[in-house]
Formats: structure tokens, C-alpha cells, sequence
């Protein structure tokens, strides 16, 4: 079959006579000069069937050049995967890498990015972080048995992810436009961009924003990844355990269980994980995820991509028909076939 080459864009084809240093610093002040999962949109990687995935859709950023990939179906039993077929392939039992592999070089052609497969047996001597990005762990036995985002092998083997707060960056072809407006905030002049700076990196323990602008004050955060949080006031009498669905209060507290099949106040989820907090004076108040990947209660089977709604006591469920969609809270990032309630890692928006 072959291993083909994901369609894809570069923000900077790096020919050997165009200096690139100027997007490439860009880059790196989301990077912080490491190879990362670009969120919100990263590079993801999904089951087909037994022996194959897909790396899906998603943007990264390594060796300081932001790579965006199309959808590519990745054959586990197919040599040309891997980055070393000379021993055999698809013949261990253990966990498989499957990486995102690229190396800048100042060539013309532009080297492309490809996505390669390690055995298991060969990860200590040919992973090298340098130039491969970590996209999923393949848990092999005769078949695909699991998708991991560690290597159990080795946990420092690990999905890097940071983002922009405003929004993706625009792949270009040797054009900077449209970069620094994904990067800043832009008010009327030109030195608002930088008055404005609002970057999100999930590798801090905690960030401090503030704007001289109409863009708002006291911006906080913690933790070193989550979603984008508030603080909302509650009844202390009924406490909000973590992946609890809220919806806007009746009485004289912001927020409650919501208790409404297919409710319409829906506020958001109760998190213990957020990058960042609102309103984060407030005390005695409870923390609502209102967007961004949050664990939440759920009820029902449920499977990836499935679109998600209310169903009272506090819980979600999978939208029972497309009529439904409108009450959407979220899509569920995961598939569980037990029927009782569970966390589910979710995407609320």
C-alpha cells in the first residue's frame, strides 16, 4: 500500500534563500520552543478497525513551524508505517507508537512531515522527541485492543497541547498574514496588539492576565490543563460534586443541579481542573467548566462524537435524534457502553 504523505500546510516552507526566523519566533511563543498538539484543534487520533487508525485532522507545532494535516488512515500492518520494518512488523505484543515525524532542514524541497509507527521494541532507540511528536499509544495484541495517550512503557511519553487563546493560527505559504491577529488581541492602534497579549500555555502552574483595553481585567488561571471556568454562587445545602451538569438558578443562588431532561438553562459543568477562572474573587461559589474538555457526569451509553444533552439529576446523555440538537451542551470524547452514571471526558461548548 505505501505509507502516503497526509495532505498538509506549513506556516513557512522553509526554502533554503527565504529567512523564516521571524514566524518561526511566533510560533514559539506558543511553543515555548517545544513540539506540541496545537489546541483547540490538535492532531488526534481515531480506531478504524482491527489493524488500523486515523490520524485525524489537526495542527501542530514542531521545530518551531506550525504543520497543519488532513485526515490519513495509518495501516498498523503495513511496513511502510514504520520507521523501521527491517525486524518484521505488526508481530509484538505491547504498546506501538504511532508519531507525527518531521525535522526542519533549510533544503528546497521543504521537507514534509509523515506519520510513522515504532514497535514497541524499538521505542528506546528510535523515539527521539526531537523529531517525532507523540500522537497515540496503540495497545496491540493480535489486534487493536486500546488508544492511549501515554506510552505505560514510558509516561514521560506524553500528548503535549497548548494553544492560542484567540483562536487558531492560519497556515500560510510564506506569508505572515494573519499570524499576529491569531496571537494578539487587536484594539484600535497598532500598539494594542501587544498591550493586549493574551497567550494560553497549558505547561504553567498559573497565569495573570490584565488589559489596559475594553477586553476586561482579572483574568486568572491554574492547573496545567482543563477548560475555561467561572465562579457562580450556589446553595451550600446541596452540594455540586465534580462533573456535575448546572443550570441557571430559580432562587436567590446563581446556579443548581440541573434536574431537566433537555433543559435550555444549562450553565455549564462542575470542574476541579480549570485552566482558567472568572470571577475568581468570589468565595463560597461553586466552579463552572463552560468551555473546553471537562469530565461530566453521564448516563447511558454513549460513543464518540455523540452529540450531548441534558437528562436531569445532574447529568448528560446522547442525543436520542437530530430534533435534540439544539439543546446540545457538548460532543463526548469517548465511548462507554456501561449504562449506569460515569464520568465521560466531554467537549462542552
Amino acid at each position: 500500500m505505501g505509507n502516503p504523505v497526509p495532505s498538509q500546510e506549513r506556516s513557512v516552507d522553509p526554502y533554503a534563500s527565504y529567512n523564516s526566523n521571524v514566524v518561526n519566533k511566533i510560533t514559539r511563543i506558543v511553543s515555548d520552543g517545544k513540539n506540541i498538539l496545537l489546541s483547540p484543534s490538535p492532531i488526534d487520533v481515531s480506531q478504524v478497525n482491527s489493524t488500523t487508525v486515523r490520524a485525524e485532522a489537526g495542527k501542530a507545532i514542531m521545530q518551531d513551524v506550525l504543520i497543519e494535516i488532513q485526515n490519513i488512515d495509518v495501516v498498523m500492518n503495513d511496513a511502510d508505517f514504520y520507521i523501521d520494518s527491517s525486524g518484521g512488523v505488526w508481530n509484538e505484543t505491547g504498546y506501538y507508537l504511532v508519531v507525527l515525524n518531521y525535522q526542519y532542514q533549510k533544503t528546497s524541497p521543504p521537507p514534509e512531515a509523515s506519520i510513522k509507527i515504532i514497535l514497541p521494541s524499538q521505542k528506546a532507540t528510535l523515539y527521539n522527541p526531537s523529531k517525532h511528536l507523540f500522537l497515540k499509544c496503540v495497545e496491540v495484541n493480535g489486534t487493536i485492543q486500546n488508544l492511549l495517550d501515554f506510552d505505560p512503557d514510558n509516561p514521560a511519553i506524553v500528548r503535549e497541547l497548548a494553544g492560542a487563546s484567540s483562536g487558531n493560527f492560519v497556515a500560510t505559504d510564506k506569508d505572515t498574514t494573519g499570524i499576529g491577529d491569531a496571537l494578539y488581541n487587536v484594539g484600535a492602534g497598532i500598539t494594542d496588539r501587544f498591550n493586549d497579549f493574551w497567550i494560553k500555555t497549558l505547561h504553567v502552574e498559573t497565569i495573570s492576565y490584565s488589559s489596559s483595553t475594553t477586553y476586561g481585567t482579572g483574568i486568572y488561571g491554574s492547573g496545567t490543563y482543563g477548560d475555561l471556568a467561572e465562579k457562580y454562587t450556589y446553595d451550600p445545602e446541596f452540594p455540586l460534586e465534580v462533573g456535575t451538569v448546572v443550570e441557571m438558578s430559580e432562587g436567590d443562588y446563581e446556579v443548581e443541579q440541573c434536574n431537566s431532561d433537555l433543559s435550555p438553562f444549562v450553565m455549564g459543568v462542575i470542574s476541579n481542573n480549570a485552566a482558567y477562572i472568572l470571577n475568581s474573587h468570589l468565595v463560597d461559589a461553586a466552579i463552572v467548566g463552560l468551555v473546553g474538555r471537562i469530565p461530566v457526569k453521564v448516563i447511558g451509553i454513549v460513543k464518540k462524537k455523540d452529540i450531548l444533552v441534558s437528562a436531569g439529576n445532574g447529568c448528560l446523555r446522547a442525543a436520542a435524534s437530530p430534533l435534540e440538537f439544539a439543546m446540545k451542551v457538548g460532543i463526548s470524547m469517548e465511548t462507554s457502553l456501561d449504562t449506569n452514571i460515569k464520568l465521560v471526558d466531554c467537549f462542552i461548548k
